[in-house]
């Protein structure tokens, strides 16, 4: 008797945390239930900025524009009612900037960090996210920012200034055209001439050049008395003034020229590289540069092996080099170890890699890392859905990972669809589809006609005229009776049945009964769904969290839709409450 109640007891335990799990997700969305109304939130005039009003704490109010720019990794959304009212909100739907600025006068700088600034008759604003950090009189526009040392440059007509994140001055307003800032120094022309501003605003050296470049490797190219040479970090001379043109220090040389002729000198001021070229660029941190002949273009390292020639030249990445010469396009690869190698003909351009053609046959090539897959494909593509490379040879399939991984290497048949380490083969004559994973076990034969990529363990497939979702072993989970229906996600997949949809659970029951217009995949326990003509949000048990009351939602990332409202667009933020 005792042990009928303890395994009754277990029981009912186990329906109870059974419930509970089940719940779980739903109780999760319900923190999220909201229902809206329509206020406006701010008037001038005959202008008005509307927005939805949430009845849950939880969810930030979605405010409505004509165009909207969902700038969330800086916590801001540009939003624009007309080409004259263009504000900025924060992601709750404050108002930062009031929709009052035109096109040309409210910027945001691209930069990592969010700086923008607006501008009106009298007066100039700079923001670092929602916080002023100077405001100017008159019009001023930012110029640069230097999101590691914390730095914004502002020109406002023939003057110039810097200040940190903090708005806190580091060159006040000064006469100066800005012209750039690198290694701690800021370079800047007055009246033909340029110097050199440390982050104090001090002259570096005491000095002003007739013409000079940014610091690059503690040095910069400087123009005295129509001579150029190369001034350091602490204001003195390294390499006195005696070419007639300088660049940059790159890769530890500076091309220089002497007469109407360029060469490449080292840190010292001995040439490395005579002067024998009609120009030269700088050195690439591969450690190859771009140099000009009389006739055409030839590619140099920087001991002075002088490599490929053509009519058109240009470096890819670092190591990576183009070469157009007599109607054909080739493809060399410099390394420092082997010198200039002979990859073959141009193929297409993928991201990451370059393809290349040699004697018929292809491989692929890294223009960052010099990284080489050896030319021996008769194929190679790539798959922009899964972001794979797929290498084709003879019978056999290799996949590459964009790292340059290999995914799989020597599957029988064309490869595709691969997700969650399982890719889809396809029968090269029967056209027949099978699974494999990433380790070359045959999960099953190229024994279906139709068969869709795994999703939260599980694939839609069709063969003798049955629809199915098999698991990861091969096994059939159940058939379906559906044709239109979905892949899972959070363990449900939607269905469509006589023109509604609803959706199934992993064993192919019902889950959320067909009632629906249209319906999507579910993502942090939300879904889209539509009834009646207008959008909202519904948990796993079909129930709408957020009201169907938009013409439009799109997913932009979790936990932020896109929305739309009387045909004006907001941003939807469930990001505060708990999915």
């Amino acid at each position: 008797m005792r042990t009928f109640i303890y395994f009754k007891s277990f029981i009912l335990l186990v329906i109870f945390f059974g419930l509970s799990f089940s719940n779980c997700k739903s109780k999760k969305a319900n923190i999220c239930r909201a229902g809206f109304q329509k206020q406006i939130i701010y008037e001038n005039g005959d202008k008005k900025l509307l927005a939805l009003i949430s009845d849950n704490p939880n969810v930030p109010r979605v405010v409505l524009a004509e165009s909207i720019y969902d700038r969330s990794a800086f916590g801001l959304i540009s939003i624009q009612k007309s080409y004259f009212d263009n504000g900025m909100i924060d992601s709750e739907g404050n108002i930062i900037v009031k929709p009052e600025y035109s096109n040309s006068n409210l910027f945001v700088y691209p930069t990592f960090l969010p700086i923008f600034w607006l501008q009106d008759h009298q007066i100039s604003k700079v923001f670092l996210s929602k916080t002023l950090l100077r405001t100017f009189p008159g019009k001023v526009r930012v110029i640069s920012t230097f999101d590691e040392e914390q730095i914004v440059v502002i020109q406002q007509q023939d003057q110039f200034a810097a200040f940190d994140f903090a708005g806190r001055d580091l060159i006040s307003l000064r006469r100066g055209n800005y012209s750039g800032y690198a290694e701690g120094m800021f370079l800047i022309k007055i009246d033909e001439k340029y110097q050199f501003l440390d982050r104090n605003g001090k002259l570096l050296g005491n000095k002003t050049f007739e013409d000079a470049k940014m610091f690059s490797e503690s040095l910069a190219p400087v123009k005295l008395r129509n001579k150029w040479g190369f001034f350091n970090i602490d204001g003195r001379w390294t390499i006195q003034a005696t070419f007639d043109e300088a660049k940059r220090f790159q890769n530890g040389l500076a091309a220089v020229k002497v007469a109407d002729q360029w060469g490449y000198i080292d840190r010292s001021g001995k040439f490395i590289i005579p002067p024998q070229f009609k120009d030269a660029d700088e050195f690439t941190t591969g450690g190859i540069a771009k140099v000009l002949l009389p006739e055409g273009c030839q590619i140099v390292s920087k001991n002075g092996t002088l490599g490929p020639k053509g009519d058109y030249c240009y470096i890819k990445g670092n190591q990576l080099i183009y070469i157009s010469s007599d109607g054909s396009e080739r493809y060399v690869l410099f390394n420092e170890r082997s010198g200039f190698a002979e990859l073959g003909e141009v193929g297409e351009s993928f991201p990451n890699y370059f393809s290349f053609q040699q004697n018929g046959r292809t491989g692929l090539v890294s223009p960052e890392t010099g990284f080489v897959i050896s030319p021996e494909y008769d194929s190679i593509r790539y798959n922009q859905t899964d972001e794979l490379y797929i290498l084709e040879k003879g019978d056999f399939t290799d996949v590459l990972n964009p790292d340059g991984s290999w995914f799989v290497r020597g599957a029988k048949g064309s490869i595709f669809g691969c997700k969650e380490n399982i890719c889809i083969t396809v029968d090269r004559k029967t056209g027949r589809k099978g699974y494999i994973r990433s380790n070359l076990k045959k999960i099953t034969e190229n024994v279906f006609t139709y068969a869709d990529s795994y999703s939260d363990g599980l694939a839609k497939v069709f063969r003798e005229g049955n629809w199915e979702y098999i698991d990861i072993t091969g096994k059939t989970t159940f058939k379906s009776v559906f044709k239109n229906s979905g892949n899972f996600f959070q363990g449900l997949a939607w269905f469509e049945q006589n023109g509604k949809f609803g959706y199934l659970d992993r064993n192919g029951k019902t889950q959320i009964p067909a009632e629906f217009n249209t319906a999507g995949n579910f993502s942090n326990s939300l879904a889209i769904a539509r009834r009646d003509g207008q959008f909202g949000l519904i948990d796993i048990k079909g129930e709408f969290v957020i009201s169907p009351i938009f013409e439009a939602i799109q997913l932009i990332e979790p936990k932020r839709y896109r929305v739309q409202f009387e045909k004006q667009f907001g941003i939807l933020n469930l990001e505060r409450c708990g999915l």
